[in-house]
């Protein structure tokens, strides 16, 4: 039940003068002045008093703090889930309870309401390298409003990167009378053999051998193999004899390509011991081989074509695969100077290494080029490809380039898994938007039909010219999730039924599915058949990974629908890639007529080079300049379209040439006398330029953190250094901006996190003496295994932590689920109400001197009763002024004068005495004030 109470009631005997001074003053005031000073008065008092609201809180507040760390033995998990159940089993009504899941970080668990009777899983997700007790326990207090009944139930192994934090939290929980109730869950770690760490150096030279050293701490004496592999490949393997106590064992190996190596060091499972943290029996290392990285040029098949001999020719190492096994991590990319796509498209090439390339260039001082032909640029599916805006050129094409009109099909899967949310809304309003995308990219000459499609098709838009787009739009947006499955068969069946009807020469279907939930499979070829005997193609936009169970179909269906297929996990990236795939056939910007090229002056922004006079072209991709890119040379044709263009972009590099190398289009190009110097020259001008001479750079490991140092030699030292330098860290979380600050007046310091099984690839960011970007590479860090396996010197030091927590709070050891309830409930809250009533104050005062100084009681009409009262109260207090009759006119002749009447009323004597007392009552008013 809620009251009120005062702090102190005995100054609410201010209201009384107050009170006194507001009636004293009624009669020279209007009344509304009179109410709202009483009021004013109440409140002043009110707040001097220290008036408050308390009320009753009848539960207790339990909040379960779950370590979901590595270090957490198997089952945990399932165990804390069925502790957190039995709680809300037995709770009361009143009894809130809270779930907090920690690991690297902490996160408040929301799959739990005060009306929930039931708890399955965790719906937080946490990184699993890390243990920050100390977070979980503050969000958990904070969980607990001041002045309730509650505790924290505490899961964990006690194994906590900062246990000073961890005591602070804990001192804060007694300090609040919130006890941590402790269930210890760790793991037994003795007898546990691991390796310790990896030494080896940061960086070597090529065809330099170098040691690799592992320690390896064992319990007891036992024979172990070690084993020492290079990414997969098994370099060494060896039986030692492990003594007890900590041993050294060597490897000796080298690198004889210039990159990133990456190495692992594994200890195989003893014969007669039990490992019991098997985690800590794998550890790796890398190191950076220094000498000349060769180029990577990715084509169709991976054959070796004439810019690669080229490049040979002239020293240049260069190594050419097929798309299809181009590099998707980092750490790989890093052993090439410079990647040439080669007329390979944006489908084949997928999102995810699109992507790479695009952070290698921008952070890492990548070089990158792209050459034409029909699967390159616009055609190849590049427009809004994360590589759109790298290229020195752009891939829009303009309404008054456009040749032939197009009627393109678009079937969306609507199933029950389109239903699921993605960025705020659901899969389904991001496939609707990426039909819109695809719609905006089309022209009143061209046609269009949607087709929704669980277990039937629904035509959304039979096939209509795009004549009003807002309308179709406004349908596309509507369609929601039904249920069922995608039926492919079905959709592209409506989709033929459509197309039929349409007048465009170009025919194009978009089948939009679900990798994992594809059915008729075995009737679909047949439907493709007859699509292609209609003239039209089939691309496929899967939603899921390209290795879902349906996803080889779906690529299938794409390459006998002449089409392309598109993955993505990511159902933000839908829109884009509609856009992509309507871009290379509504809009298919390679020109197949022969044009002469003429070189332009900007050509020699690349290196001091005769004029050059290129062949005519048998085709190329129609593109226009980005502002700030600098044309090397452009068509002949009407177009002055660039068929060289190139520019800085970040750290790295990016160059086009729109012509096709080799092939239909370009088969008279290798034959050029200039072909060689030209693309030796631009692929030189990618990889960039050395880092100044004078600065170093060094990587060291500091536990779980990374340490960066750059220092300038002082003597080579140019002009003003600045306070900071950014750094570029790439690993499996994404790029990160790092800024080292300076430490000294030539050396810059900064430090960032490490992640377990990534190789961290850093680049720092300086200017050359010319003004260019140059980007100097750091040596490459990584942590041997998730530090939640390292090997404890102290193996009790988690269990005395949780016991410390225990002890300090008044909670207990190993709870138990009946006692995680126990304790006192009813606790009080109260809120002070002071702020709140001068508020009010201040409010009334304000109006009390506007109603005074504006005059605005006055210009309300108020009811007439009180007028006349006010009348009556004024002829009882004010002095009768005679009334005086006008004097009768004066007589024409003159008369004596006669003595006045004593009878005869004074009217100006009494009107001087009445003003005579007005003016002294006003005196004696001021003289009070």
């Amino acid at each position: 039940m809620s009251a009120l109470s005062f702090q102190r009631p005995e100054l609410l005997l201010l209201f009384l003068p107050l009170v006194w001074l507001a009636w004293r003053t009624r009669r020279e005031q209007h009344p509304m002045t009179t109410a709202l000073r009483l009021l004013l008065a109440a409140v002043v008092a009110l707040a001097a008093a220290g008036l408050y609201l308390h009320a009753g809180t009848g539960g207790r507040h339990v909040v379960f703090v779950v370590d979901r760390s590595a270090s957490m033995p198997a089952g945990s998990e399932e165990q804390a889930i069925e502790m957190i159940q039995l709680t809300l089993d037995s709770r009361r009504p009143e009894d809130e309870v809270h779930v907090i899941t920690f690991g690297e970080e902490a996160i408040i668990d929301r799959g739990i309401t005060r009306a929930s009777r039931g708890f399955q899983s965790f719906d937080a997700a946490v990184s699993p390298d890390g243990s920050n007790l100390s977070a979980a326990l503050e969000s958990a207090l904070s969980l607990i409003p001041r002045g309730a009944r509650g505790s924290i139930v505490l899961l964990s192994d006690g194994e906590a990167d900062a246990e000073r934090e961890v005591d602070g939290a804990v001192l804060a929980a007694a300090g609040r009378g919130v006890r941590i109730d402790v269930r210890d869950v760790g793991r037994i770690r003795v007898g546990d053999t691991s390796i310790e760490r990896v030494e080896l150096p940061s960086e070597v030279f090529t065809g330099e051998p170098f040691l690799i050293t592992a320690w390896i701490q064992s319990a007891t004496r036992e024979a172990r193999t070690v084993r020492l592999l290079r990414g997969e490949d098994l370099l060494e393997s060896r039986t030692v004899e492990l003594p007890p106590g900590r041993s050294r064992i060597r490897f000796r190996t080298g690198l004889t390509e210039a990159g990133i190596g990456t190495y692992r060091v594994e200890l195989a499972p003893g014969a007669d011991t039990v490992d019991r943290v098997p985690e800590n029996d794998r550890a790796l290392a890398a190191t950076r081989a220094l000498g000349a990285r060769p180029v990577l040029v990715l084509n169709h098949d991976g054959a070796t074509d004439p810019l690669t001999l080229a490049l040979r020719g002239a020293g240049i190492p260069a190594v050419a695969i097929s798309v299809d096994e181009a590099p998707r991590q980092l750490v790989t990319l890093e052993n090439f100077r410079a990647v040439v796509l080669e007329n390979v498209s944006a489908a084949r090439l997928g999102l995810d290494r699109t992507e790479l390339l695009r952070t290698w260039t921008l952070d890492h001082g990548g070089g990158l080029l792209m050459t034409g032909g029909e699967a390159s640029f616009g055609s190849g599916g590049y427009f809004r490809s994360p590589l759109d805006d790298l290229l020195p050129v752009s891939m829009e094409q303009r309404q008054e380039h456009r040749k032939l009109a197009v009627a393109l099909s678009i079937t969306l899967d609507r199933s029950g898994s389109m239903a699921a949310p993605a960025e705020g809304g659901t899969k389904m309003d991001l496939a609707n938007r990426g039909t819109v995308e695809a719609l905006r990219l089309l022209s009143p000459s061209d046609s269009v039909s949607i087709i929704a499609v669980d277990s039937a098709a629904h035509v959304i838009q039979s096939q209509t010219e795009l004549t009003e787009p807002d309308k179709v739009e406004a349908k596309v947006l509507g369609i929601l999730s039904r249920g069922g499955g995608i039926f492919t068969a079905t959709a592209l069946k409506a989709s033929a039924r459509e197309l039929q009807s349409a007048s465009q020469v170009t025919k194009h279907v978009i089948l939009f599915a679900d990798a994992s939930d594809a059915e008729e499979q075995a009737e679909t070829p047949p439907v493709i058949a007859l699509l292609r005997d209609m003239g039209a193609t089939v691309s496929v936009i899967g939603l899921g990974s390209d290795t879902d169970p349906h996803a080889e179909f779906l690529r299938a269906c794409a390459r006998s629908g002449g089409g392309e297929a598109y993955f993505t996990a990511s159902a933000s990236e839908l829109p884009r890639l509609f856009a992509m795939d309507t871009q290379a056939i509504a809009r298919s910007t390679f020109v197949t007529d022969p044009v002469a090229v003429e070189s332009r002056r900007d050509l020699l922004g690349l290196a001091d080079m005769p004029e050059l006079r290129f062949p005519q072209l048998g085709g190329y991709n129609l593109t226009y300049l980005r502002d700030g890119a600098s044309p090397g040379a452009v068509t002949t044709d009407e177009y002055k379209a660039p068929v060289v263009a190139f520019h800085a972009r970040g750290l790295g590099r990016v160059a086009a040439f729109t012509g096709q190398i080799g092939g239909a289009y370009g088969s008279a190009l290798p034959n050029w006398e200039g072909f060689s110097p030209f693309f030796v020259t631009m692929v030189r001008w990618l990889s960039g330029v050395e880092a100044p001479v004078g600065v170093f750079a060094s990587v060291e490991r500091q536990g779980r953190r990374a340490v960066l140092s750059v220092e300038f030699d002082p003597d080579a030292a140019r002009g003003d250094l600045g306070e900071a330098l950014t750094a570029s860290v790439t690993d499996s979380s994404g790029t990160h901006r790092v800024t080292l600050e300076r430490v000294s007046p030539t050396r810059f310091e900064a430090s960032h996190p490490l992640r377990s099984g990534e190789v961290a690839v850093t680049t720092v960011g300086l200017e050359s003496g010319s003004g260019d970007m140059v980007a100097l590479t750091m040596p490459p860090t990584i942590l041997p295994y998730s530090p939640e396996y390292e090997r404890s010197p102290d193996p009790r030091a988690g269990e005395r932590l949780l016991r410390r927590a225990a002890a300090r709070s008044g909670g207990v050891m190993k709870v138990g689920t009946a006692e995680i309830l126990r304790g006192p409930r009813g606790a009080r809250a109260w809120k002070l109400l002071t702020a709140e009533l001068m508020l009010a104050a201040l409010v009334l005062w304000l109006l009390e001197i506007a109603g005074r100084r504006l005059d605005v009681w006055g210009q309300i009409p108020w009811p007439k009763r009180s007028v006349k009262r006010a009348s009556t109260r004024r002829s009882e207090t004010e002095p009768a002024i005679p009334r005086t009759e006008p004097a009768p006119a004066a007589p024409t002749t003159p008369t004596a004068p006669t003595a006045p009447s004593s009878a005869a009323p004074k009217p100006a004597a009494g009107l001087a005495s009445t003003l005579d007392a007005a003016r002294r009552s006003s005196r004696d008013r001021l003289d009070r004030d």
